[in-house]
């Protein structure tokens, strides 16, 4: 048995600040993923943005095995690997001592160690994030590092090992930089790949780091700190450690040995691999860039009227793509332009008789304002019962009796919900329905006044370059889903909303803008909306691709009820154009619509829609360059006239935000298909949702999945998402481009390590692929 003091340990911890690093520079590759219920996509490799895309690439296959290309074959277009077993054999990568250990030392015939430590950490991490269970668990431990290290003495599955687990236990208690430093230095790690083991080990048990560096990531917006991303690095490392010092032996040392003289090996032949990948890749974005360029070259501007009889302000969301088209086709005279779909209003809201805020903005921001619904006191007191009377079932259901159980007793008291639920009654029909809101700042918690509400509307209405020209009807247009039985349908809702529906956010914009005193101080500031000039809101669901204005405003003017009669005709056609994917293109309309909404409202339907899948690039123009091109639901459409944006600010705010949401759904789907067992979630049919909302496991064992389910990438026969980087094309000035890549270090790393594909619109519209030196210096 290996023993150690107490103090040897921490003295063996603080005499390597080069293990210090070591750790902060495993914690720092791994990114963040969030829960199910504020779910929105990221890209699973934005810590490695610093790095061009094909070495980093190269890089995450040789530490975990992870596979970041398509794979051609000889007669065929590129396409994705398909999904492969959970229990494979280990990929091509750098062993770990794990893996050394189950070639020579497996538990038994039928398992493995990683298998073991994997399904123990899982079941750990589990149940101490766990929220809904944490009351009933008599012992809580802040330290997850702690718990793990008394869990693994008493787990009599590993009786035979247990000699070893009490010394460290007594060894290390709570200090997890010192174990990993013991850890380092008992398998006789070299120094130079400290950081490379660490990221490695974190690769192992990549889901539950992903929720980690979420929880990080949270607490640093909040100015705070958050420990367990380095603890769950620790309990990997003590597995390694606990495992060493009970098989070491003269073979084991040896193995191990060689593996570590292979991992040079396995790095070349990464970078090999990965050079002959991305040839493919780049012929397929090739590909794709051509016909995207023809599109917007050749197709026929539908005619516009000016001035317009109504003006449209959607997401940027690749589904508003096609029902912009729609609507344009349909009427003329209306005009739609895109925006991120929280409209620029970094908000967070408190539906009525909560106690908890939701994000509805993106997650790189955090909420400057509180919009809190208000109502009378009967009302919110109704709401607040039933919200706590919900919590009260959810945790019975949870704890005390099984599901079934829970639904033999209590089944029928609730029949009546259930009905409502699975005939879809019961979500939807109110979420285009005018609330109040009450708007305070986050920081104090004090009403905002008409100045500071006249800036923030001033921000939103320049930010998409609407600042003149205005029609009598400017209507927002939020954008939700509707799905039942989906743990991931927060995925499927607006992710510039953190996850939620938008019509919160385009009710709010609205009412800013119908305020008499922001649109005083607004002219004060060069922006003179006319008397005329209604704003209004409305709700684009794309499951069933519904879109309507708030019923209220709807019915009250009758050019209301022609535009509404305009969106009805779109809806229509956008119905029609989906339903060949869809394998729906023999029905009527009406049955269309009926089976849309079914699909909707069915608790079997693993796909009721596909999301945001094949999504390929940005645009950042005015609408003029696009309008009446065919861009097949592929692209992001952002509103922008360089004429209006003297300083590049504008610019420089859609390449540091809306590029980058596009860049993190972009390479979220990207990665999801090409690697559906590393940084996909699935089969959604096997998923349980671990803690009420952090996310699933696919079955009942192995670790937190991250991404996307294998029903939102495939229909079953076939991938439907081409992954692809993001190409962006900007129309603005060369210099005006580069000075936002100048200044900007995220947006240049984006930019020069090829993460997004950039190219510039110019004046006559001819589009240049755009390159910027490492000194900032524009190449058309």
């Amino acid at each position: 048995m290996v023993t150690q003091s107490q103090p040897v340990a921490e003295a063996r911890a603080a005499h390597s600040p080069a293990v210090h690093d070591a750790i902060a520079r495993a914690c720092a590759s791994i990114a963040p993923a969030w829960p199910l219920d504020n779910l929105i996509a990221v890209s699973p490799l934005w810590p490695k943005i610093h790095a061009r895309f094909d070495r980093a690439a190269a890089e995450t296959r040789a530490l975990s095995g992870a596979h970041l290309f398509m794979t051609p074959d000889d007669d065929e277009a590129p396409r994705a690997r398909p999904p492969a077993s959970a229990h494979a054999a280990r990929r091509s990568r750098r062993a770990l001592f794990l893996d050394v250990l189950d070639e020579l030392s497996p538990p038994s015939e039928h398992e493995r160690w990683r298998e073991i430590v994997l399904d123990r950490t899982s079941d750990l991490c589990a149940r101490h994030f766990d929220d809904g269970q944490a009351s009933l668990v008599l012992s809580i431990h802040e330290s997850l590092l702690a718990r793990a290290l008394e869990d693994l003495v008493e787990d009599r599955a590993l009786a035979s090992l247990h000699a070893h687990y009490p010394t460290l236990v007594d060894e290390f208690g709570d200090q997890p930089e010192a174990l990993v430093a013991a850890t380092l230095d008992e398998l006789a790690i070299p120094p130079e790949q400290h950081a490379s083991y660490l990221s490695a080990l974190l690769f192992d048990v990549l889901g539950w780091a992903s929720h980690c560096a979420y929880r990080r990531w949270s607490a640093e917006q909040r100015g705070q700190s958050d420990p367990y991303l380095v603890e769950l690095l620790a309990v990997r490392a003590a597995w390694d450690l606990h495992l060493w010092r009970a098989h070491r032996s003269p073979a084991i040392e040896a193995a191990w040995k060689r593996a570590i003289a292979q991992w040079r090996t396995e790095d070349e032949r990464a970078r090999s691999d990965t050079k002959r990948s991305i040839a493919a890749l780049r012929a397929a974005e090739e590909d794709y860039q051509r016909s995207l360029f023809a599109a917007l070259a050749s197709t026929e501007r539908a005619p516009r009227v000016e001035p317009p009889a109504a003006q449209l302000v959607f997401c940027i969301d690749v589904r508003s793509e096609p029902m912009r088209r729609a609507i344009e086709a349909c009427d003329a005279s209306v005009a739609t332009l895109g925006f991120a779909g929280f409209f620029g209003l970094p908000i967070e809201h408190v539906e009525l008789g909560a106690d908890t805020s939701t994000p509805q903005l993106p997650g790189l921001l955090a909420p400057k304002y509180r919009a809190t619904s208000v109502a009378s006191e009967p009302r919110a007191l109704v709401a607040r019962a039933r919200r706590a009377v919900r919590g009260a079932i959810g945790s019975l259901a949870k704890g005390a009796a099984s599901s079934f159980a829970f639904v033999d007793a209590a089944g029928a008291l609730f029949a009546g919900a259930f009905a409502r639920e699975s005939t879809g009654l019961a979500k939807g029909a109110s979420r285009a329905e005018p609330r109040a809101f009450r708007l305070t700042r986050c920081s104090d918690g004090a009403e905002i006044d008409a100045n500071e509400r006249a800036t923030l509307a001033e921000s939103m209405l320049r930010a998409m370059s609407l600042t003149g020209d205005f029609a009598p009807i400017v209507a927002f247009i939020g954008h939700d889903t509707r799905c039942r039985n989906n743990a991931h349908e927060a995925s499927l809702a607006c992710g510039a909303c953190g996850g939620h529906g938008g019509a919160i956010n385009a009710q709010i914009a609205a009412s800013l803008l119908e305020d008499p005193d922001v649109r005083r101080a607004l002219a004060e500031r060069g922006i003179a909306i006319p008397e005329r000039t209604r704003f209004v809101w409305g709700l684009h669901e794309t499951t069933t691709e519904t879109l309507t204005l708030s019923s209220r405003e709807a019915t009250e003017d009758p050019t209301l009820r022609s535009l509404s009669e305009t969106l009805a005709r779109a809806t229509r056609h956008v119905r029609r154009m989906r339903a060949a994917r869809l394998g729906l293109e023999r029905l009527d309309d009406r049955a269309l619509e009926a089976e849309l909404f079914a699909r909707a409202s069915d608790w079997s339907e693993v796909r009721p829609e596909w999301g945001l899948a094949n999504n390929a690039a940005l645009v950042v123009a005015p609408r003029d360059r696009t309008r009446g091109a065919d861009l097949d639901g592929r692209v992001f459409l952002h509103e922008y006239r360089a004429e209006l944006d003297r300083d590049h600010a504008i610019l420089a705010q859609i390449m540091a935000a809306p590029m980058v949401v596009a860049h993190w759904i972009n390479m979220q789907y990207y990665a999801s298909t090409v690697d559906p067992e590393r940084f996909g979630s699935g089969n959604k049919t096997l998923h349980n949702v671990v803690g009420g909302h952090i996310g699933v496991l696919e079955g009942a064992r192995g670790d937190l999945r991250i991404g996307l389910p294998l029903q939102s990438l495939h229909d079953g026969s076939r991938w439907i998402h081409t992954p692809l980087r993001l190409t962006v094309l900007i129309e603005a000035p060369a210099e005006a481009i580069d000075a936002v890549i100048e200044r900007n270090a995220t947006v240049r790393q984006l930019v020069e390590n090829e993460w997004v594909l950039l190219f510039r619109i110019t004046e006559d519209g001819t589009v240049r692929a755009h390159r910027a030196s490492r000194r900032g210096v524009g190449r058309d």
